[in-house]
């Protein structure tokens, strides 16, 4: 069994374009100086594969900052 160039090339740009999109629930979050980053990052590490652990920490992330 080999690997021909077509699917490395989809692999590629399969990783360079869901990478970014999976981590960017924790970038959002930083970036709006959410007061719980370390939690939405930890649970996003722990579920964010899933989809719905995805969807949570995105939702998580442009929730309302409170004091």
């Amino acid at each position: 069994m080999y690997i021909n160039l077509t699917q490395i090339i989809f692999i590629f740009f399969g990783f360079a374009v869901l990478g970014p999109v999976f981590v960017l629930p924790i970038l959002i979050a930083i970036k709006r100086k959410h007061p719980k980053v370390f939690t939405i990052a930890l649970f996003h590490s722990i579920l964010g594969w899933t989809g719905i652990g995805w969807a949570i920490s995105l939702l998580w992330a442009f929730s309302e900052k409170k004091n």
